[in-house]
């Protein structure tokens, strides 16, 4: 959600890859043999720009999560913009929920109903238990992070 980018190196030869386009499924990711990452690059925040993220599991240290979340906005005139959201644990690798940014972009944070979270959420995963959480509790906790995140902002505006 920060724009971030992976410098993977192999030998003498780097690479510069997105974020975004790195996970290719469950524990795959677009490194060739020999690779690593060598750095993550993050753009410098604009001004006004929110970032927010939270890791749920059932221990907080060395423990994967059953679900995570992080997003990032700008509020104009009241009203999101730029909404970028990801999760992991909703799909077999970590990725970013178009259709819950889209529910969220250009809405005042009063107005972002619950409903829309859950009809975004349904309609862009797909629903399976694993062993740290069934789906209902990682989409009911997928929709209260998004509305967790942008709860402070209804008291501001």
């Amino acid at each position: 959600v920060l724009g971030a980018s992976l410098v993977l190196r192999r030998g003498d030869k780097t690479r510069k890859v997105l974020l975004d386009n790195f996970y290719t499924g469950m524990k795959k990711n677009v490194m060739e043999p020999g690779e690593f990452i060598e750095a993550v690059e993050l753009p410098k925040p604009v001004a006004g720009q929110v970032f927010r993220a939270h890791k749920v599991s059932k221990r907080f240290e060395q423990d994967i999560s059953a679900t995570c979340a992080a997003i990032s906005y700008t509020l104009k005139g009241g009203k999101l913009s730029g909404v970028k959201l990801a999760y992991n644990g909703l799909a077999p690798s970590p990725c970013r929920a178009p259709k819950l940014e889209a529910v969220l972009e250009g809405k005042s944070p009063a107005d972002v109903k619950a409903a829309d979270l859950d009809a975004a959420i349904a309609d862009s995963f797909t629903a399976r238990d694993g062993l740290r959480a069934t789906w209902a509790y990682r989409a009911l906790v997928a929709r209260n992070l998004a509305l967790e995140f942008i709860e402070e902002q209804k008291e501001v505006a």
